[in-house]
């Protein structure tokens, strides 16, 4: 029961990043976004995790730095994407990575990912197209790009954790 809270709290913050993002774009500089959203991030994980932070620090720096650096120019290419797409057109290209990762596995891993995952994969797909259909409209754009790069970005480095 607490995993699927914790699913949905996610899936609730995941979707309710795009039309806010959206909006906010608008108004604020990407760079103050970035630093509000990456702060407010760090901030919580020291909080929570000041402990083991201290403890691994000198070991991790490296490798976090680099991790982080990639995170931010992923998230700062889908928001500077914002500015030119919708945030259903957005989510959209994000979700269907999820489609994508389980073939890219099997691709360069030659791991199967199993017949339910591919068919939940392709019905993601799906339901993500009729949640954001509307927005789906117009030829492809500098924010279709900037989306694509940074999700393939990040996705590319969950493939090699």
């Amino acid at each position: 029961m607490l995993a699927d809270l914790a699913l949905l709290y996610c899936a609730m913050f995941w979707g309710l990043s795009f039309p806010t993002m959206k909006i906010l774009v608008n108004i604020y500089p990407i760079c103050w976004l970035l630093f509000l959203r990456f702060g407010t991030a760090a901030l919580m994980v020291y909080v929570f995790f000041h402990r083991r932070i201290h403890e691994s620090i000198r070991k991790c720096l490296k490798g976090g730095m680099i991790i982080g650096a990639l995170l931010f120019a992923a998230i700062g290419s889908q928001t500077v994407g914002l500015q030119y797409i919708g945030g259903g057109r957005s989510a959209f290209i994000s979700a269907i990575y999820v489609l994508i990762v389980p073939l890219m596995v099997w691709a360069f891993r030659k791991v199967f990912p199993g017949w339910i995952t591919l068919f939940a994969a392709c019905l993601c797909v799906i339901g993500m197209y009729f949640l954001t259909g509307d927005d789906m409209t117009g030829p492809m754009n500098i924010g279709d790009i900037l989306t694509i790069i940074c999700d393939s970005d990040t996705r590319n480095q969950s493939l090699h954790l």
